[in-house]
């Protein structure tokens, strides 16, 4: 993917997540996470509680499939535009 493209998913993201923070449930499916191993789930939960300015909410001891769709999205988002060698102070 080129960093044209990466900018368009960030777009995409962004505004599904905008979308997404507005209806009623907000959990990921539990099958988005079904191949990731508790080692994976963990070290993606401290990331994305890091970026989101709440590290207290981290409990490596509780690997969780338990997170917002918005969240997740804007925190990928993030993750793409930091690859791409950009930075928004969106979060």
């Amino acid at each position: 993917m080129n960093a044209k493209e990466r900018a368009i998913v960030v777009k995409c993201l962004r505004a599904a997540s905008d979308r997404f923070s507005c209806h009623g449930c907000n959990d990921t499916p539990s099958e988005w996470w079904a191949d990731w191993t508790p080692e994976e789930l963990a070290e993606f939960d401290k990331q994305e509680n890091d970026w989101n300015g709440t590290p207290e909410d981290h409990d490596p001891s509780q690997p969780t499939a338990h997170h917002y769709d918005w969240l997740v999205m804007s925190f990928l988002a993030a993750k793409i535009e930091a690859e791409n060698g950009e930075t928004t102070d969106e979060s």
